[in-house]
């Protein structure tokens, strides 16, 4: 319909030129070279001068189409007003990425002794020290723990990394100065996608879609609630706040304070997810 509009209009113009030659030859001026046309639009509201048919609007854009068709979609564009989602930009910083990829070590475990320094914490194990930061955990310095880390190379987006410090009972027959147990000190999930359950294994974590602008584009960012359920509790943190919880029994068992920073996931047309991991888990007791 719409060719068809712009070929009658066009031949309509050349008609009346030729005719204005006949009659007045000084008066055949042609503003477009033969085989061009420029179609006169609409700055401001879009819309399409090229006929007078009546107009009916399209539900998907909000557009006024003037081409005379009919949209008989009925899609409605939840993207015009219906929900605007503000997704933060705050990363924690971790020493296991820098300038979006993965730096030393990509995984590892040690057990050692704790201790706090000027860049963040080590675990030492012998001649064997692991240096981390910047964050520095509320724990104390002589404590036995495990220490396990790794970092996800940039797939989609940038490199993403945690940190799992766990306390352990004793160290070669050598009781732990702090506590007995293998109750969790201090989780750390910062920078890109990095597979945060795995993080927190001991704590069933799911994500719950907080927020979602519901454009049908490549890359519709995902603002997710992070969950920890188990036998007893049962604690959700929307994004930029903090929630905390009490695990009742087994080795766990404690009061924690879940933060969640910045959690979204960019998912593509295709089903590709690019992450934004950004949460931290410590001891509230």
């Amino acid at each position: 319909m719409r060719i068809s509009l712009l070929l009658s209009h066009r031949d309509a113009h050349i008609r009346a030129c030729l005719l204005a030659c006949l009659i007045a030859p000084p008066a055949c001026v042609e503003d477009a070279p033969i085989g061009e046309y420029t179609e006169a639009t609409s700055s401001g509201g879009g819309t399409d001068s090229t006929t007078a048919a009546a107009t009916d609007t399209d539900t998907t854009t909000g557009d006024t189409d003037t081409t005379g068709d009919t949209d008989t979609t009925g899609d409605t564009d939840t993207d015009t007003g219906a929900q605007v989602c503000e997704f933060p930009e705050t990363k924690l910083a971790i020493s296991l990425v820098a300038d979006g990829q993965c730096v030393g070590e990509t995984d590892g475990e040690l057990v050692g002794v704790f201790a706090v320094d000027a860049e963040g914490f080590t675990v030492t194990a012998g001649d064997e020290v692991v240096a981390l930061g910047p964050e520095q955990p509320a724990i104390p310095d002589g404590t036995f723990v495990r220490l396990r880390w790794r970092c996800y190379p940039p797939f989609y987006g940038g490199a993403g990394a945690w940190i799992v410090l766990e306390n352990v009972d004793a160290i070669a027959d050598e009781p732990n100065p702090t506590e007995a147990g293998t109750r969790t000190w201090f989780v750390l999930v910062a920078g890109g996608g990095s597979s945060p359950g795995a993080a927190l294994e001991s704590f069933g974590l799911t994500l719950e879609t907080e927020c979602a602008n519901g454009s049908p584009q490549d890359h519709e960012p995902y603002e997710r609630t992070v969950k920890l359920s188990g036998p007893g509790y049962d604690v959700a943190a929307p994004s930029q706040t903090s929630a905390t919880f009490t695990v009742p029994e087994g080795a766990q068992a404690g009061s924690y304070l879940l933060n969640n920073v910045h959690v979204v996931d960019y998912v593509g047309g295709g089903g590709d997810i690019a992450s934004v991991d950004n949460l931290r888990l410590t001891r509230a007791d």
